[in-house]
């Protein structure tokens, strides 16, 4: 006949079994999703910078050769050069690598530095503006403020995750299934900021 000692000891074993196995699933879950969201985000990002890059092969397509000619060079340059970047993220593993997150920085402030150079060379006096131009332009302000955006959620997501291996739970259990390992480096976004972004912060 069993004692209620070893009753209460049976059962003690079995809830803290339950309760160390729901810690233990619960935790991985929390680490899986946010994993997922940053990989859904990072996604969502290259998508905003491929639609970018098509409007600006549209854009580029508005100067005339005796006017904005060899700006519209420089901006079809610009934009060449940050699809391979696109291509190499799209190709690499689930985590960004910190010489492509540089690539992709860099790409992308000479894209905005060769749009910003052209739309100054459109709107010097004399050169005249095909009647799409306002509506591209305004879309590519809209999709530069959206790749902004995108790259400071990225950055929420990857700090998130990062952070969640190094505190309790998460630091006993991402060993375990291999994601102690993962480290996410965040995108210096500040450089990424629209120019209106960019003087509002220089004015503050």
């Amino acid at each position: 006949m069993k004692t209620p000692w070893f009753t209460f000891a049976g059962i003690c074993s079995l809830v803290f079994g339950i309760v160390i196995f729901c810690v233990v699933f619960g935790g991985y879950s929390s680490l899986l999703r946010s994993q997922n969201r940053v990989q859904a985000v990072k996604e969502h990002l290259v998508a905003q910078c491929r639609e970018q890059l098509g409007v600006v092969s549209d854009f580029s397509e508005l100067a005339a050769p005796e006017s904005a000619g060899s700006r519209s060079g420089e901006l079809r340059d610009a934009a060449a050069s940050t699809a391979l970047v696109l291509n190499r993220i799209q190709q690499a593993d689930a985590v960004f690598d910190p010489e492509l997150i540089a690539a992709f920085e860099a790409s992308q402030i000479n894209l905005n530095q060769s749009v910003d150079g052209f739309v100054k060379e459109i709107h010097r006096d004399g050169i005249r503006r095909p009647e799409s131009y306002d509506a591209l332009e305004k879309r590519l302000e809209e999709l530069e403020l959206a790749v902004f955006i995108m790259g400071k959620r990225y950055n929420k997501e990857a700090r998130y995750f990062n952070t969640r291996t190094k505190v309790f739970p998460g630091f006993l259990i991402a060993p375990l299934f291999g994601l102690d390992d993962i480290h996410y480096p965040e995108i210096a976004v500040h450089l990424l900021a629209p120019s209106r972004e960019k003087a509002s912060s220089s004015a503050s």
